[in-house]
């Protein structure tokens, strides 16, 4: 009897395998592809806990924290590190320059919470204050909300 149960826990581990190793990836695979390397390149290694497509948006929930929302091209348009500060790389590569010049002058580059964009406005989120960046000017202000249309 111990012997078909010791092959019986044999085969359940060698079918569970596949599976176990199908999981490690989260959602990852699933991702088009210019999501998933956006993820892979400023969060490596960090599963894609979950995701949720709508009609014009990708949301993606990585394990441990940030959520990251995504156009129907699968540009960013939000990430917010809920609590952890964003990957300075990430700010570099994807904020215009000015605005990352700002924040570098500041040293303000570990203090970045959480970022959004949309057509006019760039918001950033710090620790203490919220930066806006408007796109048309390139006015930079902290603290309120600037006027946009």
């Amino acid at each position: 009897m111990d012997r078909i149960l010791n092959k019986f826990w044999l085969v359940l581990a060698i079918l569970g395998l596949p599976m176990a190793a199908c999981e490690e990836d989260g959602y990852l695979d699933e991702l088009p592809k210019k999501i998933a390397t956006f993820v892979t390149q400023y969060y490596p290694g960090v599963e894609v806990k979950e995701y949720t497509v709508t009609v014009d948006t990708y949301h993606v929930r990585l394990a441990g924290g940030p959520g990251l929302t995504f156009d129907k091209d699968c540009n960013w348009l939000a990430v917010n590190g809920y609590g952890e500060a964003l990957p300075q790389v990430m700010l570099f590569d994807n904020l215009p320059p000015a605005l990352y010049e700002y924040l570098q002058t500041g040293s303000l580059t570990s203090e970045v919470l959480s970022m959004e964009r949309t057509s006019r406005l760039y918001t950033l989120v710090l620790v203490d204050t919220t930066i806006y960046y408007d796109i048309d000017t390139g006015k930079i202000t902290q603290g309120e909300r600037p006027a946009v249309d």
